[in-house]
């Protein structure tokens, strides 16, 4: 084998190894979990709407206004969305099921995409609801959420398409700056409270006011991230320097609630009279989570290919082996605070409108879970009383979100069922929640 044949077969399955992580497992929204199949099918337009237990999510001021459920119990709900751009999984799939090469006009057509957008992006985000609980002002939620970010600049998406002869078919040097990797899941317990005054919600001259406050404990179950520190490949040698820092692996089923550990509020106003809700909500105004370096190990993630020799380093090491601006990445990857407010219009007693708009404040390099900004409308139908209709859209960062949903209503209980389909920097997105044991 050539050298040159050898360094492209290495930079493929380097590539390869990579865009699986991008793509990772399908798995919503913020800290605490989403719970409700009405709130996704709405496009997550839901700050005006969503009471009883899923308060906790959404704003615990809507504990205290009128038609909040006495009790209200969710279990084990889970929830996913992910996504790949600007070349979407569809676009690489529509080729595996063909079993066939992906023509050389195709890959150019690919890379070009992702030169104009600095690179080949995926992201995701999953939860679990283990247990939402409601009663009158009073709510509970303990849940689990991780996100994942990754991103292969254009150099490491050619090498991909075209192997170090890159896209001219002559051999080039690339490199592989700006690649990086984040993995975070967490475990959140929040308890919401709201007090109301003012009217009783109802008629036009009955205004009520509620203000609502959640407080919530956050444990550190799982970390990973690595990003490039001068990975190179050139027509003789392949050069890789990626490394990773995460989750001590040794005892990892004793470790998932030791890695890191914090406490975090949220603040919340809502006021309804009659047909009409406004309702506004500022998240982790204060969050002290941070991860615990004590539980983490780096990895050198090293590796040199030259054709006749080779020498890899990716054996455990120490965190505080790790490059100082990898461990500047770990102390940053915390939660910042968000920002939601939304109205809510009941405009017959089967139908109601939602407009929303949510900023999350913090950067690329804090936990983000779903889009940074995203300004948008819901609509529920409950024109059959046993089967309510529910449909969203969003302009989300970088693109569009809609989604719809339907539920199975019967005295009292409900199951629900919501999809999500997107498209986001060039890329689709997908996103998908059952709910199968809710009683509202």
């Amino acid at each position: 084998m050539t050298r040159t044949s050898c360094t492209s077969t290495m930079t493929r399955a380097l590539a390869v190894s990579l865009v699986a992580i991008a793509l990772g497992s399908q798995a919503s929204r913020a800290q605490q979990a989403n719970a409700s199949a009405a709130a996704l099918g709405m496009n997550n337009n839901y700050v005006a709407a969503g009471q009883g237990l899923d308060a906790v999510a959404w704003n615990p001021a809507m504990l205290g206004i009128s038609r909040n459920p006495a009790f209200s119990i969710n279990l084990l709900t889970p929830s996913g969305v992910a996504g790949l751009d600007p070349v979407s999984w569809n676009d690489f799939m529509q080729f595996a099921k063909k079993d066939d090469s992906i023509p050389t006009a195709t890959r150019h057509a690919w890379l070009n995409s992702v030169t104009a957008t600095g690179g080949e992006n995926g992201h995701q985000a999953g939860a679990m609801n283990w247990l939402g609980l409601s009663l009158g002002p009073v709510a509970l939620q303990v849940s689990t959420s991780e996100a994942m970010a990754t991103k292969l600049n254009p150099d490491v998406f050619e090498a991909l398409m075209f192997g170090n002869v890159g896209a001219t078919g002559s051999p080039q040097d690339l490199n592989f700056a700006g690649s990086n990797l984040r993995l975070g899941a967490f475990t959140t317990g929040a308890l919401s409270y709201a007090l109301s005054f003012g009217g009783s919600g109802v008629g036009p001259s009955g205004a009520q006011s509620s203000i609502g406050v959640t407080a919530k404990y956050v444990l550190g179950n799982f970390l990973m991230i690595g990003a490039d520190h001068g990975s190179t490949i050139t027509a003789d040698s392949v050069t890789i320097n990626f490394p990773i820092v995460m989750t001590n692996t040794d005892s990892l089923s004793n470790n998932l609630t030791k890695n890191g550990s914090g406490f975090g509020v949220d603040v919340g106003y809502a006021w309804r009279s009659d047909k009409l809700t406004v309702s506004a909500v500022a998240q982790n105004v204060v969050n002290s989570f941070k991860w615990d370096v004590s539980q983490l190990r780096s990895r050198p993630g090293t590796a040199t290919f030259n054709g006749t020799t080779n020498s890899t380093s990716f054996d455990e090491a120490s965190y505080a082996s790790a490059p100082l601006a990898l461990q500047q990445l770990v102390s940053e990857y915390t939660f910042k605070p968000s920002a939601l407010v939304g109205i809510g219009y009941q405009l017959n007693r089967l139908t109601l409108v939602t407009l929303d708009a949510h900023q999350q404040m913090g950067d690329d390099n804090s936990i983000l879970i779903g889009p940074k900004t995203q300004v948008g409308g819901g609509l529920e139908f409950r024109g059959i009383p046993l089967l309510p209709l529910r449909a969203g859209a969003s302009y989300v960062t970088g693109g569009w979100s809609a989604s719809a949903g339907v539920g199975l209503s019967l005295l009292g209980y409900e199951l629900g069922v919501a999809g999500l389909l997107g498209h986001r920097d060039g890329g689709n997105e997908n996103g998908l929640l059952i709910s199968l044991l809710s009683i509202r």
